[in-house]
């Protein structure tokens, strides 16, 4: 199983190889965000991730379709893959309409980008219709499935639809989705989130305690004390493992509590919620292997 950390800035990449050159990070660029970041992924520091893949930009677009509807085409994007695709581990289908109707019109970008001797992974947003069964009987082999449908679905619903493809050897990518529950206890083989980026810039970092009970022991920390308090799950300052907290930083990241508050507080907090996500995909293919998923 593959994280892929969705909008990857290559500050924050260049920060954390200094402390895990060796460690395997992935990430996911949007075509709907092509910026100076894009760029430079892809001339500079390309050798430093493991895996890259790229987002048509349709969440981006459907966010806000007034401002994105002229920077992000189906043409456009189009014109792109005939040039870069060959940069992109995979890369996905324009699937432009979200709603539980829009599958006509996001097969038939499937099929334009096909017949121009593109490979799209096909996005699934109804996992209740047809279009897992048509893409599993066209042949693909990996298909990703919108956040949409992951959202509010409870785990036995994942397991029936990540089962139909996984019987007939095909992988399943959730789009924004890196809920441990959701990919431990799944055959999912790839996943992509922002998380590592918005729970920093909110105030907080994520950290794997070994001493915390059950089978999620995942801490969501808040560091700033401007942070809603409808958000904050724990403070800091209240937080009984701070110990091993500050012994966990020193040891993994040569960080302290000082660096997560200081002037660069959000590059360290990304370089620490990125070392979570790094870490949580070890523990899910450990899940993984104990379950016997291929």
């Amino acid at each position: 199983m593959k994280i892929y950390h969705a909008d990857l800035t290559t500050e924050a990449l260049v920060a954390y190889r200094r402390h895990h050159p060796s460690k395997s990070v992935r990430a996911l660029l949007s075509y709907g965000r092509r910026d100076a970041n894009f760029s430079k992924m892809l001339s500079s520091h390309r050798s430093k991730v493991d895996e890259l893949i790229l987002d048509s930009g349709t969440f981006t677009l459907n966010s806000n379709p007034a401002k994105y509807a002229d920077k992000i085409t189906f043409d456009g994007y189009m014109a792109y893959l005939k040039i870069r695709a060959h940069d992109f581990d995979f890369y996905f289908n324009f699937d432009a309409d979200f709603s539980k109707s829009g599958f006509d019109n996001n097969f038939a970008y499937q099929l334009d980008l096909e017949h121009a001797g593109l490979k799209p992974v096909p996005v699934v947003h109804d996992c209740y219709g047809e279009e897992i069964d048509i893409y599993i009987d066209r042949g693909h082999k990996l298909i990703a499935i919108g956040s949409g449908e992951l959202k509010y679905a409870g785990l036995d619903e994942l397991r029936h639809i990540v089962d139909i493809c996984y019987r007939k050897g095909v992988n399943v990518h959730f789009l924004g989705c890196t809920r441990y529950r959701k990919l431990a206890y799944l055959p999912v083989s790839s996943a992509d989130s922002t998380t590592w980026l918005r729970t920093g810039s909110s105030g907080m970092i994520f950290y794997w305690n070994p001493l915390k009970s059950g089978y999620d022991k995942l801490d969501k920390i808040t560091i700033d004390d401007n942070v809603p308090k409808r958000i904050v799950k724990c403070h800091i300052r209240d937080y009984m493992f701070r110990d091993q907290l500050e012994e966990y930083l020193h040891r993994d990241l040569n960080m302290s509590l000082d660096d997560l508050m200081g002037k660069k507080k959000y590059l360290y907090r990304a370089v620490a919620n990125i070392h979570y996500f790094v870490l949580l995909e070890e523990l899910i293919n450990q899940k993984h292997r104990e379950q016997g998923f291929k």
